[in-house]
């Protein structure tokens, strides 16, 4: 009697006239408005980010919860990431598994060291009023800022008296100058030397806005490659229609 049922399902689904299965259809882009703590729910959610300078320009992205570190979306949307630099995976699921692997084990996340996870840790933080053409005016700033090579587009930071260099906020930080390409000059600012968690921050243009990216100083020398992870993360994270 089952084989019977199923050829007769089988056979129905070739007569004429059937309507064949239709794909299912992607869901509509519903962006959320309010995130405030990490979360290890790897269901997808949307967001958007409008340029409070620029209403045409608009970053929509669907990523998992767990990605996202927290996300304000009042006068000024401001949305923050958090990845395993090695793994690609979301941050907060490395921070949610004990570093004995005892606790909270997460199928697929590795039991990571505290230090060794922080040296991996990448930050990405998006602001609406945060625009690339902020990155070009900077960039001319710094042109008399620029010092001696230190690496590979890498430059020295000059502090003077004059204001217009000024040493780094942090206390016993540093500052450096990057060079992005020949026409722009990204500012990277760093805690002091020791500092455990993902001290250095730069800024790099991405879809007409400008993006913060934080890292371990142990990858200073290859602030281009964090930036490119930083930018192909963001690419492959966005939302399409169709």
């Amino acid at each position: 009697m089952r084989k019977f049922i199923v050829c007769l399902v089988l056979g129905l689904s070739f007569l004429p006239g059937a309507v064949p299965a239709q794909p299912s259809r992607p869901l509509a882009f519903n962006p959320v408005r309010s995130l405030t703590t990490w979360y290890t729910d790897r269901t997808p959610v949307d967001i958007e980010v409008v340029g409070g300078f620029d209403s045409k320009s608009v970053l929509r992205i669907r990523l998992e919860r767990a990605f996202v570190q927290y996300l304000i979306a009042r006068e000024t949307t401001i949305v923050s990431f958090g990845l395993d630099k090695d793994t690609g995976l979301p941050a907060s699921l490395f921070s949610a598994v004990s570093p004995q692997g005892e606790l909270d084990r997460i199928p697929g996340v590795p039991s990571v060291p505290v230090p060794e996870r922080l040296t991996r840790l990448l930050n990405i933080k998006i602001a609406s009023n945060s625009s690339a053409l902020s990155l070009r005016q900077t960039s001319d700033r710094l042109r008399t800022c620029a010092g001696e090579p230190e690496d590979k587009d890498l430059l020295a930071f000059n502090v003077d008296n004059s204001g217009r260099c000024r040493r780094s906020s942090f206390p016993g930080g540093s500052r450096h100058i990057a060079k992005y390409d020949d026409d722009l000059l990204l500012p990277i600012q760093c805690h002091e030397p020791g500092f455990r968690g993902a001290g250095c921050r730069v800024r790099f243009p991405f879809e007409g806005f400008s993006v913060e990216v934080a890292f371990h100083q142990n990858h200073l020398s290859h602030w281009r490659e964090i930036v490119d992870h930083a930018a192909a993360f963001l690419r492959s994270k966005q939302y399409r229609a169709g």
